[in-house]
């Protein structure tokens, strides 16, 4: 990624960073592993944030989901399962760790809703139900084609 210079003539500044593809599919590889025992509220709250603006296409998702889950050794399933009941179990932490890092005004109140838009975005794209040219709509929060 480069940044413009504020002084023309100067060389941008270039930064290195990992595509928002392999973010996501680390956060979903967490939530994987760490289940219902997750205490990772700041990577849904990633998750909901970057979902609710990036538009993904579903062939670049699944192809970093998979990488990440062969490194790590992973079982890709489900998050549907893995997290059922989640929201609720992770209400209080939810609410306390939102209000520590000033997030009310962006993040849901309600953790269920978040787990559910974390579900309907990783699922249908770890389960193979999404042809590779579907496209992630961020303001309907949706897999389209």
């Amino acid at each position: 990624m480069e940044l413009p210079r504020l002084l023309e003539g100067d060389p941008p500044i270039v930064l290195r960073g990992y595509p928002v593809e392999m973010v996501v599919a680390e956060k979903v590889r967490t939530a994987l592993q760490r289940g219902l025992a997750s205490t990772r509220w700041r990577d849904f709250g990633d998750l909901y944030l970057l979902t609710g603006r990036v538009a993904f296409t579903a062939a670049a998702v699944r192809e970093a989901i998979m990488a990440v889950a062969e490194h790590c050794k992973v079982d890709l399933e489900g998050l549907v399962g893995v997290l059922d009941g989640y929201g609720q179990v992770g209400k209080c932490g939810w609410l306390a760790w939102r209000a520590r890092v000033a997030l009310t005004e962006v993040l849901p109140e309600s953790f269920g809703d978040v787990v559910a838009a974390t579900v309907a975005f990783a699922d249908p794209v770890q389960d193979g139900s999404l042809a590779g040219t579907a496209l992630w709509r961020p303001v309907e929060r949706e897999w389209r084609g």
